[in-house]
């Protein structure tokens, strides 16, 4: 009697999940097919501001519907709905944004920092071997930051790889504080060679090349279609009048190309 009671009950609370479960989907919220591809994002300030209350209307109901989903899930239930629509939400086309939508920061951005003259190819100054002898043990007698960062050193030997100037690793590291920092560690010799500057974006090198690049511009953020929405912030501190700075490391020194103004590479104690 006691099982036949059980199933009961089981019965009873399989049932009442299901009937909650239906009641469920059919009051849950409706979500609507994003109105408009990315590639047709508007080009006037009032359809930006409709599209955008649309989006994040399109986005509140999704999650009201699926108050659990990640934000992945959000990602991909939005690519869902532009596929829905014959939309490649992945390749998006450029669109005219008017300068009224940018901060000022952007602007120069645009128009002044993508635009500067480049102080050469990494082809431009090549070097001429590949060091493929012993690898030596840091020098820490070689500058007072071998002692002080000598782990990242100490990885960059460990790594025996060339990739930089024929013979040369780099380290790098950021302090708090002052910003991304790296040296040129002699892979015959273990010396170390501090950049002189700290910065506060990017920096590029080629195995086969003796030229640094600080900022360069094919590793900067690009203005996406969403104008304001850009993944150019516009902090002050790195975008107000950002430079790509061009150096070639030649007798164990680094020689500045250009340009000259470096008032954005600020030269860090922690390096003396």
């Amino acid at each position: 009697m006691k099982i036949f009671t059980y199933l009961v009950l089981i019965l009873i609370a399989l049932a009442a999940m299901a009937t909650y479960a239906y009641l469920n989907e059919i009051n849950s919220p409706s979500v609507p097919v994003i109105a408009i591809c990315p590639s047709d994002y508007p080009d006037t300030e009032a359809g930006r501001e409709e599209y955008n209350i649309a989006t994040d209307d399109w986005v509140k109901r999704y999650l009201e519907a699926n108050p659990f989903a990640s934000l992945e899930e959000v990602d991909s239930a939005r690519q869902k709905s532009w596929e829905e629509m014959g939309c490649n939400a992945t390749t998006t086309t450029s669109v005219t944004i008017a300068d009224a939508d940018l901060l000022p920061c952007q602007i120069y951005y645009r128009d002044v920092f993508m635009q500067a003259k480049e102080y050469g190819q990494f082809e431009d100054f090549s070097a001429t071997t590949t060091y493929t002898g012993p690898i030596a043990t840091l020098d820490e007698d070689s500058h007072p930051v071998a002692k002080r960062f000598y782990s990242y050193h100490k990885a960059a030997l460990d790594s025996g790889e060339v990739d930089f100037g024929g013979k040369y690793a780099i380290s790098d590291w950021a302090f708090t504080g002052w910003g991304q920092m790296f040296a040129v560690v002699d892979l015959e010799t273990g010396k170390v060679f501090p950049f002189p500057y700290a910065f506060h974006e990017s920096f590029d090198y080629r195995p086969d090349s003796n030229l640094i690049i600080i900022n360069p511009k094919h590793m900067m953020p690009k203005f996406d279609t969403f104008g304001p929405e850009s993944d150019v912030f516009c902090d002050t501190w790195v975008y107000e009048d950002i430079k790509s700075h061009y150096f070639v490391f030649e007798n164990e020194q680094f020689r500045l190309l250009g340009p000259e103004d470096i008032t954005k590479l600020s030269q860090p104690g922690v390096l003396e």
